[in-house]
């Protein structure tokens, strides 16, 4: 039963972080299109069971604003899915990281 848990969810990380890949976009204004920044912004996110964003934030800059401005308006933007049944068993919420790798 806690393999099951487990692979579950793992099974829910990948597909969040193909989702966020999915959905991320490089910031479009003059200032980027100009400077071109490079860099990962690592974030978490804490989601309920619903997939609803609780909240987000930065773990570790990209060095750009740009990025981490980007990021985060990407992600308060995102649609995810509920959590699987059995995953995250007896927690109401679950925080995850996720890399943002804009190169």
């Amino acid at each position: 039963m806690i393999q099951q848990a487990v692979s579950l969810a793992a099974k829910y990380e990948s597909i969040l972080k193909a989702y966020l890949e999915k959905i991320k976009r490089y910031p479009s204004s003059r200032e980027a299109r100009l400077a071109r920044p490079e860099g990962i912004v690592k974030v978490w996110l804490e989601l309920s069971r619903t997939g609803e964003l609780i909240a987000v934030g930065i773990l570790e800059s990209s060095g750009f604003n740009l990025l981490d401005s980007e990021t985060l308006k990407t992600i308060k933007s995102g649609s995810f899915p509920a959590f699987p049944d059995g995953a995250f068993l007896g927690e109401a919420t679950h925080k995850f990281i996720a890399n943002m790798n804009y190169t």
